[in-house]
Parts: structure tokens; sequence; C-alpha cells
């Protein structure tokens, strides 16, 4: 062999490995839009359609839900990558007998617009329309509820609106270059050069990079995080990350069971959810 078909073999290696980052991160960030087929009406809920325009003009879809007794208090849930509003909507059923709620199609998902998921870049800012419209409804309380992704935009959120007075989570991400290396595991010693590369492409298309655990040190709102310990699309080092980062933040509070996946919250997680709230939102 050659030095000049040497030098040609040892090129391909990381050229490839630039270009199928870049096709991993365009997939990631353009997911198929899927449509849970949930409704409202199945679960015989009142309900209203929202319509928001945020920041940059994306239109953000969403259902209101009245509660049960009238109130001053919301919770705006946020559903997980790469889900719809409806997959919340179990869980709505039990707050909302005490709270009005908003689910959101997160941009880029559901029926909301916008071509690029952000994991948190944008989104977070989406959030503070979502509230805005929360407060035309006379709500001076509003809580964020947030699964995986979801979870992760609320805690970002909270760190910059302080009309968020209350936040809970169920599996979310504390940094995106972990959360990515673990899921290119499997590729060995390239795990971490993937990483850095998809996320790097992250940087690039958006300006920034999502970080929910600095922002978790700002946080000054109730807290709850659950998580999992046997997660294994979001490590649960990635909550124990969290929670170091919300340690000087004394209404923060922590439930890690043992085992579990990720898709399957703790059957106790919508009673300890709405405890929460109901304690902490006032």
């Amino acid at each position: 062999m050659t030095l000049k078909k040497l030098f040609y073999y040892l090129l391909i290696i990381p050229v490839g490995l630039v270009l199928i980052s870049l096709g991993l991160f365009w997939m990631t960030v353009h997911p198929q839009k899927i449509n849970s087929g949930e409704t409202p009406k199945k679960y015989k809920l009142a309900y209203e359609n929202v319509s928001l325009t945020s920041f940059d003009g994306t239109k953000l879809t969403g259902w209101y839900l009245p509660a049960k007794k009238p109130t001053n208090k919301a919770i705006l849930m946020l559903h997980g990558y790469p889900m719809d509003k409806g997959d919340l909507l179990p869980t709505a059923t039990l707050f909302e007998i005490n709270f009005n709620i908003l689910l959101v199609d997160l941009r880029g998902m559901g029926q909301s617009g916008g071509t690029m998921a952000t994991f948190g870049v944008k989104e977070q800012k989406d959030l503070k329309f979502a509230v805005n419209f929360l407060e035309s409804k006379g709500n001076t309380g509003v809580g964020v509820f947030g699964y995986s992704e979801g979870g992760s935009i609320g805690l970002l959120a909270a760190s910059q609106d302080k009309r968020i007075h209350a936040v809970a989570e169920y599996g979310a991400f504390a940094d995106l270059p972990g959360l990515v290396q673990n899921q290119y595991k499997k590729l060995g010693i390239l795990d971490k050069p993937m990483a850095r590369l998809i996320t790097f492409w992250e940087w690039l298309f958006f300006g920034s990079l999502p970080n929910p655990v600095q922002a978790a040190e700002k946080i000054t709102a109730h807290v709850l995080a659950i998580h999992n310990q046997g997660d294994e699309v979001v490590p649960f080092a990635q909550a124990q990350e969290l929670q170091a980062a919300l340690s000087k933040n004394s209404s923060a509070e922590f439930y890690f069971p043992a085992g579990g996946s990720h898709s399957e919250p703790p059957l106790d997680f919508e009673i300890k959810t709405n405890n929460f709230f109901k304690t902490h939102l006032k």
C-alpha cells in the first residue's frame, strides 16, 4: 500500500464520521410528526382549541382544559420527544380536577409549526407565550409539568421566567452531549466523538446548546424531579447532575425509584406530582 492510498484511507474515517453525524443530527431535529389519536373528547373533558404565535412567528397548537372547580391556578404540560400533546391526556385527567390545564405541541411536533425540534434552545422561549396565554385566562399561579425533553424545557424556562412557580419533571436530561453519547454508546470508542459532532451541529444551527443543569442552578421555584434509576434513555447519572445543581434550592424534591425504564414512569408519579402542585402552586 502506497503512502497516498494510506492517507486516503485515513481521511475516509473522519470525513465519514462527520457526514454521518450531520445526517443523524438532521434526522433527529426533523422528527416524524406523531399523532397519538388522543383527544379531550375521548376523556369527556371540556376544552378549548388554542393557537399561539411564538417569538419567531412559529404557530403552536394546544388545548386549554378548565378545571372541574373554578381556580386561578394552571399547569402547562409538555410532552416528550417525539410525541404530541395527546400523549399526556391521561395524566391531565388527574390534574384538571384541581387546576386549569394547557397542553401544547412542542415546535416541530404534533400539530405545531416549525420545521425543527431544537431540544430546548427555542422551546424555552416558546413557553413565555404559553404563560402569557395562561395569564390572559386569569391564572396567577402557573406550574409546568414536563415529560422527558418536556421536563428539561420546563427547567430551562423556569430559570428565566419567574412567573413559573413550580416545576415537576419526569426523566429530564441534564446535558445534551451526555444524552447523545449514551444514545450511541454501542459505537464504543466512537461514542464520544459522535456526541461531540452532533452537538456541534446543534450549536452551529441553533446558536447554542440547551443546558438544563446550568439552568437548574438558577431556579428558585419549587421543583420535583422524578427519575427511574434504571432509565436506559436518559441515564440516572443525568438526574444526579440535576440533583447536584439544585442542591442550593431548599424547595427542590427528588424521587428516584430503583429500576424502571424511561417509558414506564413509577405507578405513583401522577399522585406525587398532583400533590406537589396542590402543595406548592398557590
